[in-house]
């Protein structure tokens, strides 16, 4: 389950920026500005690709994490 999260996360992630550079490309008219917005924006990319997939190693070493256990309430009659 947390892999399938992750993949969602990246996922959305992808299409967002996907729509981003599609937005610039039709935004932007130089073609020298278009590669720079185009260039920070695939830096940017990747940059929180490598912080989804850390968060993600992390998720899988850490035990205990993102597990769901059920206790039941005996509080009341």
């Amino acid at each position: 389950m947390i892999t399938l999260h992750f993949l969602k996360t990246w996922l959305k992630t992808t299409a967002g920026f996907g729509l981003v550079l599609l937005a610039e490309y039709v935004l932007i008219a130089g073609f020298w500005l278009f590669l720079l917005a185009a260039g920070l924006t695939v830096v940017v990319y990747l940059v929180v690709t490598a912080l989804i997939v850390g968060e993600w190693r992390h998720a899988r070493q850490t035990p205990g994490a993102y597990h769901y256990a059920f206790i039941r309430d005996t509080t009341h009659d």
